[in-house]
C-alpha cells in the first residue's frame, strides 16, 4: 500500500512545437484499481520531470488532470475486462488557451481553457501504461494485468477506427 510502481511504454517524440496532437491506444484491464486509487494509463510530461498532463483510471470515474493547472474533469469509469479504446487530445500552451479532451469508449470530457504546458519547458514524453504514484493509493489494489495496443501518436484527428 502507497508504493510507487509504473509500467510504461515512453516515446520520447519531441512536441516543442506547441502543435495539438492526439493519441489513441486500446487497452485491456483485468480490473479497475481499489476504492480511491488513481491508476495512470496516459501522461505527457516535460523532459526529465513527472509535472505532466494525466488520464486517470478509478474504479468509479476517469479522470483527465492538467498538474500546470491543477484541475480536472471526470467522466465515466474505463470498462474492465474488456478491449477499449481512449483518444486523449492535447492541445499545449503555457497560458489558458490550452485544452485536454478524452474521448472514445468513455463519454467526451474536456477541460478547457487550462495551463497543459509549462512557461519555461514544452512537452517533451509521452508515457502510455499503468503507473502507481504513492500519492494515488490509498488501500491495496488487487492484481491488474494491462494489455496495450494499436497505440498511435498523431499531429491531426484520429479515431478508433484508424
Amino acid at each position: 500500500m502507497n508504493t510507487d510502481n509504473y509500467a510504461t511504454v515512453t516515446e520520447t517524440v519531441t512536441f516543442g512545437s506547441g502543435a495539438p496532437f492526439w493519441v489513441r491506444g486500446w487497452f485491456y484491464l483485468s480490473a479497475l484499481p481499489a476504492g480511491g486509487n488513481g491508476m495512470e494509463l496516459m501522461r505527457t510530461t516535460l523532459a526529465a520531470v513527472l509535472n505532466g498532463d494525466y488520464v486517470f483510471s478509478f474504479a468509479a470515474q476517469t479522470t483527465i488532470y492538467s498538474q500546470f493547472a491543477n484541475a480536472m474533469m471526470a467522466t465515466s469509469p474505463v470498462p474492465a475486462t474488456t478491449w477499449f479504446c481512449l483518444i486523449f487530445n492535447v492541445v499545449p500552451s503555457s497560458t489558458t488557451a490550452g485544452s485536454l479532451e478524452l474521448s472514445c469508449d468513455v463519454p467526451t470530457t474536456v477541460l478547457a481553457n487550462t495551463r497543459t504546458e509549462a512557461a519555461t519547458m514544452s512537452l517533451a514524453e509521452l508515457s502510455i501504461g499503468m503507473g502507481f504514484s504513492s500519492t494515488n493509493v490509498v488501500t491495496s489494489n488487487p492484481a491488474i494485468d494491462l494489455y496495450l495496443d494499436d497505440v498511435i501518436v498523431h499531429s491531426a484527428a484520429v479515431t478508433c477506427a484508424d
